[in-house]
């Protein structure tokens, strides 16, 4: 699910209008789809930088990823630190996973004519943008679901199915696996796969 995900969301990021070399900002960086969308920006020559929790995170995600930033929003001024990491340069699209004071905080921080792609509500709050944004900076909200997917054309469906077998044959780090758990360890699982710093997935098994 997490690649094919990531194909609509740089299919979204196309569609932005988004050049090589633009920022393309992506929070809960450490999740599985942005991890994966982070390496296929890179390959078509954009700047991902990453947004994370903490800055355990941060540290463990830099040294997998040195070709690119991470920002943890342990800091309450965790957005003042994002123009000094891109040189100054604005956010054209963002990524996020998680709605709420995150999601608003990159809308604020996208360029003029920049767009915020929504793919999740992890936060479970409200995107709260000014209105004027819209009319006077001309940034704009799209959505991408996976659930989606299945009513693309067959053609394009192939095309992200033959990328993802691709992409885990040639970076297989990038399906980690942090820990397995059964069924009746539910609430560990929740645990751990909240936890700062995790590093791979947490899979539940029979």
């Amino acid at each position: 699910m997490a690649p094919l995900t990531a194909a609509l969301l740089l299919r979204a990021v196309k569609h932005a209008g988004a050049k090589r070399g633009d920022v393309i900002a992506l929070s809960a960086a450490g999740g599985l789809v942005a991890r994966v969308m982070s390496t296929l920006l890179l390959a078509e020559g954009y700047v991902p930088l990453g947004i994370v929790r903490s800055e355990q995170a941060a540290a463990v995600l830099a040294r997998q990823t040195p070709q690119m930033d991470f920002v943890s929003t342990e800091q309450a001024d965790w957005a003042k630190r994002i123009f000094p990491v891109t040189k100054g340069k604005p956010i054209k699209v963002a990524l996020d996973p998680v709605g709420g004071k995150v999601a608003s905080a990159l809308a604020l921080m996208l360029a003029d004519g920049g767009t915020l792609v929504s793919y999740g509500d992890l936060s479970a709050a409200p995107i709260e943008v000014p209105a004027l944004s819209f009319s006077t900076r001309g940034i704009s909200i799209q959505g991408v679901s996976v659930g989606r997917w299945p009513a693309l054309p067959d053609e394009v469906r192939a095309a992200d199915i033959a990328m993802a077998i691709q992409l885990a044959q040639a970076e297989p780090d990038l399906f980690r696996v942090a820990a397995e758990y059964t069924l009746d360890r539910i609430t560990d699982a929740v645990t751990h796969a909240e936890r700062p710093g995790k590093d791979g997935a947490v899979l539940l098994v029979d």
